[in-house]
């Protein structure tokens, strides 16, 4: 009877509303944890699909700078044809036409040196969504452990509910037979 009394008054209605009121905020925590996760998934595609468009640039500037040193490669042995043919004629359309050509061999390597910057300055972009990429899915990693952690204090918190629930229960009948044998022994 002793014990039935002390699991009775253990077993009171404020600490089943406190057990109840923890397992309620251990589920919103779980929740906001699903939340997070899915932001963070959310997250990482979008930095995926920015590396994937930039990885299109980077090859795109690279196939650009491959073009312009071949065309410069070219204008180049241009020249050096036209100065041979000088050094031999010395005549005044040669050196104009060596000069015209002179002038577009540095203009493609400007052209050349631009796409360089371009294509260095798209690696470094390039770099950096990756770092992103790797960071989103840090964040997705930690939250979902934070979700595998709330659901298992969820599981711990309800199984503790329902055995205080029990314990009320069993208590009470314990409390009303032992309070029919007082009765009964009274009269």
């Amino acid at each position: 009877v002793a014990q039935a009394e002390k699991v009775a008054q253990e077993a009171t209605p404020e600490n089943v509303a406190k057990a109840e009121t923890s397992v309620k905020e251990t589920t919103n925590q779980v929740s906001q944890a699903e939340n997070a996760v899915s932001a963070s998934q959310t997250a990482q595609q979008t930095a995926q699909s920015e590396v994937t468009k930039q990885t299109e640039t980077v090859a795109k500037a690279q196939e650009t700078v491959t073009q312009k040193q071949a065309d410069v490669a070219q204008a180049e042995k241009k020249v050096a044809e036209k100065q041979a043919i000088l050094d031999g004629t010395g005549t005044k359309e040669i050196i104009a036409k060596a000069e015209q050509t002179q002038a577009k061999v540095n203009a493609d390597k400007e052209v050349v040196a631009k796409a360089q910057t371009d294509l260095a300055k798209a690696k470094q972009d390039d770099q950096k969504r990756t770092s992103d990429l790797a960071e989103a899915e840090k964040v997705v990693t930690q939250s979902q452990k934070a979700v595998t952690t709330s659901k298992a204090d969820v599981d711990q918190k309800v199984a503790m509910a329902n055995k205080t629930a029990e314990a009320l229960e069993k208590a009470t009948a314990d409390l009303t037979k032992a309070n029919q044998d007082v009765e009964a022994i009274n009269q």
